[in-house]
């Protein structure tokens, strides 16, 4: 008797973590509702009565009133009866009632069916630096689903429910689903992203800026630049998630949709007083990337400088400009094909 078993991914994929962080997010609005007034148009009176009566009891029906109002809103808008401050009050007054509609079902033993899609729907994303159809294809091709989750604080309440969105221009380059403990859910529990903090020395913030320290500083995904201090309010500190069970089967099948290229890849051994790293593989640049298809980086830099030539000639640009582009162009070429770092200024 011969046994087969398809189970690679459990003998050989635990050794691998993927690890990327996080770009940026797209939130739903939860800006403080203003009251509507009694001379406002109707539908915003109605839309204000639905979010200030919404309760336990009818949390359900309010939720199709909502979204029937919310409609009008958008055919009135189409045919010129209303105004377009007046139609995003509409859309910021039936966000609002979805999301206090949301709050009330957490609390709920049975949700009915027609409300088990508005967490998704309410879901925040999270746009990633990573391409699934390079690093997990298969979440993709297949829907397999990856164990998927934050690296770092992990003493903190994940606050937020998400989606994640890759960098490439395709609608598939998401991942919306992921391992529950019973069966799929449609969103991922997540942190907030952090303000990075002003005037924190450069020293406590790690070489790359991140608050982390970096096992391997080598060309860092994360650079800040070369400022001794964070001074920028709005900038975030960076936030990290893991992927788990990806491994070698992943990396083989991954292509080179919008010519993201191979990843950046450390060994680390574990040893008895910790770890150590093995070796370091570099990911493509985009000089590689673009060599896969038939371009040469070193005509694509005289096209450039040729380019350049002419427009000093013709005295479009400056001297400083033109060596300037030559010098971030270059850079570009050299550099890795995920978002890692910041151009001369």
């Amino acid at each position: 008797m011969v046994l087969i078993s398809e189970s690679g991914r459990a003998i050989a994929s635990h050794q691998s973590v993927l690890i990327f962080n996080v770009l940026s997010t797209s939130d739903i609005p939860s800006e403080t509702v203003v009251p509507v007034q009694e001379t406002e148009h109707l539908i915003l009176r109605n839309l204000g009565e639905i979010y200030d009566t919404i309760s336990v009891d009818n949390y359900q029906e309010a939720y199709h009133d909502a979204i029937q109002f919310n409609q009008e809103a958008k055919s009135l808008f189409s045919l010129g009866y209303l105004s377009i401050t007046e139609r995003a009050q509409a859309e910021r007054l039936y966000w609002a009632c979805c999301q206090k509609i949301l709050e009330i079902t957490k609390t709920q033993d049975y949700v009915p069916d027609d409300l088990e899609d508005l967490e998704k729907i309410m879901a925040s994303i999270y746009y990633v630096n990573l391409s699934v159809f390079q690093s997990v294809p298969d979440a993709w091709a297949i829907n397999q689903l990856f164990p998927i989750m934050p690296i770092h604080r992990l003493d903190e309440e994940p606050t937020r429910r998400g989606i994640l969105a890759d960098l490439t221009c395709d609608s598939d380059g998401k991942v919306d689903q992921f391992i529950d403990l019973r069966d799929v859910k449609s969103v991922l529990e997540l942190h907030p992203l952090r303000e990075v903090v002003e005037n924190l020395p450069k020293s406590e913030l790690g070489s790359n800026g991140s608050g982390i320290i970096n096992c391997c500083e080598q060309k860092s995904p994360f650079p800040r630049g070369n400022l001794e201090t964070s001074q920028n309010p709005k900038s975030k500190q960076p936030y990290y998630l893991g992927l788990f069970l990806g491994g070698a089967y992943q990396e083989i099948m991954g292509n080179l949709h919008n010519l993201f290229g191979e990843i950046n890849a450390v060994h680390i051994r574990l040893t008895p007083r910790g770890y150590e790293i093995e070796k370091v593989v570099k990911g493509d640049t985009a000089a590689e990337v673009l060599s896969y298809v038939q371009y040469d980086a070193e005509d694509l830099v005289e096209n450039i400088r040729r380019r350049a030539e002419q427009a000093l000639q013709e005295e479009q640009i400056t001297l400083a400009q033109s060596q300037l582009l030559l010098q971030n162009y270059e850079k570009s070429l050299d550099s890795y094909t995920y978002l890692s770092g910041k151009l001369a200024d």
